[in-house]
């Protein structure tokens, strides 16, 4: 099945389904480290003192891509030092990042040419690309309350322009987007267009025969924020794959990634693979989830069958144009700077250190009860509307505030910054007890290997200067 990009980002039309990249790397291979840690040192002094600048040897590979003038990924380097004297081969793991830079190259100048200045046009605000489409059928939305038309849903928009919603299919956190953290969600009806909604996150993460009959047609539409592990691109995964499977086509309206300008953290050890990674990815991805749709299916991760996707793509957006959502995407990542700390700070998910669920600021904090420095600053996790039994529920925590720190500095930081983890895991006095007993760190970082790697106080510190031609 062909996919098909509409917009003025490139007219490209059909490009095969099979069209791959096999890249091959010889002999010594790249040998250019991504730092995990920029020296600007923005949790602080100390631990730029301590941490200065490191490449963090998670699985052995280390993923960075390098953006031209126009923000996409020009150059992607991959190293593996267990396998120096060997050829590399990237077929199953990283083709398909070589393919979307290729694709982004066939298509028109026009994309690479627009001014920044121009207003970002999300796919769903280009409603006479996509409304043709629509006419006669009966549609399904995967949408929640980031879908949006301006400042109407986008579930309001279609149906105002007499299009006929059969059924509405919920993330997490529901349809409306004030469901809780984690809280399974129940089938309903939405009061304000009549239609039935399915949850996608309850009984069943992905929809079956009924749920999807009488469907001419699936939109996507939804806010990610860059990560494997934030759930909606899991949601994408399924619904993809549900309509492979029941023959109907589906259609993605791209937004910005917030934390589309860089890629960073190891690949996905499939062993680990779960609702909170379910495909290969590096931890930040860097792709909007129109480019992880097309992934997804062009690389047969969904499964050998194919849907019949086309892709509304944002316009005047690259990849280096910083983005700020215009919603919170999800009730725990409240603003902006949320979003850009989510990264660094979502390993915590998976320790006994509490980063603000049950407070006005969630991950904009780190910090647990018995956190050596008294003095520090405090807070108490309580319930509340985005976390109803939020970690460490009702206990005096002290630890770092990172509420002052300017989402202009953490744009340009552009890195998963383990400093932090490491530096309260070396504090925290109890060690055994610093990771859950779950092992959810692992499936947040996708790999075995960090766990004894923290333990183990290993943390490599490098120069920028120490980076170039080492073997």
């Amino acid at each position: 099945m062909g996919h098909h990009f509409i917009g003025d980002t490139g007219q490209l039309g059909n490009i095969p389904g099979d069209a791959a990249l096999r890249i091959e790397q010889g002999g010594k291979g790249v040998q250019n480290l991504l730092p995990i840690m920029q020296d600007d040192g923005y949790f602080g002094d100390a631990l730029k003192a301590r941490y200065p600048t490191g490449s963090f040897d998670i699985n052995n590979r280390v993923f960075r891509y390098f953006s031209g003038g126009h923000g996409w990924m020009t150059c992607l380097f991959y190293t593996c030092s267990s396998h120096k004297n060997k050829t590399l081969s990237f077929r199953n793991e990283m083709r398909t990042f070589f393919l979307i830079v290729l694709l982004a190259c066939l298509g028109s100048n026009r994309a690479f040419s627009q001014p920044s200045g121009q207003p970002i046009l999300v796919g769903a605000e280009q409603m006479d690309a996509y409304l043709p489409l629509l006419a006669g059928k009966q549609v399904g939305l995967v949408v929640n309350h980031s879908s949006r038309v301006g400042n109407k849903h986008l579930a309001d928009t279609l149906a105002a322009s007499g299009i006929c919603l059969l059924r509405i299919f919920a993330p997490e956190h529901g349809f409306r987007g004030d469901a809780p953290d984690g809280q399974h969600l129940d089938d309903g009806i939405d009061s304000l267009t009549g239609a039935p909604i399915i949850s996608v996150y309850g009984r069943k993460r992905r929809p079956d025969a009924e749920d999807l009959a009488g469907v001419d047609l699936v939109i996507f539409d939804i806010q990610d924020v860059g990560t494997r592990f934030y759930t909606y691109i899991s949601t994408l995964f399924n619904m993809l794959d549900a309509c492979a499977e029941y023959d109907i086509p589906i259609l993605v309206l791209d937004r910005p990634n917030p934390n589309g300008h860089y890629v960073d953290g190891p690949m996905l050890d499939m062993r680990l693979r779960s609702f909170v990674g379910i495909a290969p990815l590096p931890i930040v991805h860097g792709c909007t989830v129109g480019e992880l749709a097309r992934m997804f299916i062009g690389e047969y991760w969904t499964g050998p069958k194919r849907p019949d996707l086309t892709v509304i793509p944002c316009r005047n957006y690259h990849h280096k144009r910083p983005y700020e959502l215009p919603v919170a995407p999800s009730p725990n990542l409240p603003n902006q700077r949320a979003v850009l700390l989510y990264p660094s700070l979502c390993f915590f998910e998976g320790t006994n250190v509490s980063i603000g669920r049950g407070t006005d600021w969630p991950f904009q904090l780190a910090g647990y009860p018995d956190y050596p420095d008294t003095t520090a600053f405090s807070f108490t996790p309580m319930p509340n509307p985005a976390s109803k039994y939020p970690p460490l529920e009702g206990k005096l925590c002290r630890g770092h505030d990172f509420r002052f720190l300017s989402v202009d500095s953490l744009h340009r930081e552009g890195t998963i910054n383990l400093a932090l983890l490491l530096d309260v895991y070396s504090g925290f006095a109890d060690k055994a007890k610093f990771f859950l007993p779950t092992r959810y760190i692992e499936k947040l970082a996708g790999t075995y290997a960090l766990w004894p790697q923290i333990e183990a106080g290993y943390f490599r510190v490098r120069h920028p200067g120490d980076l170039a031609g080492r073997s």
